[in-house]
């Protein structure tokens, strides 16, 4: 029977450790893809915007590249400034077991990421 219960207890603290590890790793790499995909969806948008000049074929553009990717654009937050500077800003949500329904972890498991890229030479 100790031998049971010791199986029983290694297995738990396996589980909890396991699945832990698992959503600090999934958080993390969603926080730094979100932050790649945000830079290189504005420089999709300002390729485009430079080339047929309209900020709907940008916006498209960023669009059809943050689906592609997983992410999402956050409503009313891409802009072009002066410059044509395009500004994206895309959110990504981890794929968690727990940390979503743990109320100070659940900040953590959606990503945001701002990018501005603006023509170097203007």
């Amino acid at each position: 029977m100790l031998v049971v219960g010791t199986l029983a207890r290694l297995m738990l603290v396996l589980a909890v450790v396991g699945t832990a590890g698992y959503d600090a790793i999934s958080i993390a790499s969603a926080h730094v893809m979100v932050s790649d995909d945000a830079q290189a969806a504005a420089i999709a948008g300002h390729d485009v915007l430079a080339s047929r000049g309209t900020p709907q074929a940008a916006y498209a553009a960023v669009l059809k590249y943050a689906e592609e990717h997983g992410d999402v654009v956050v409503v009313n937050r891409f802009a072009i400034g002066k410059d044509d500077a395009v500004t994206v800003v895309l959110r990504r949500e981890a794929h968690t077991i727990i940390s979503s329904h743990l109320p100070r972890v659940q900040d953590y498991v959606v990503a945001t990421a701002t990018a501005t890229v603006r023509d170097p030479l203007a």
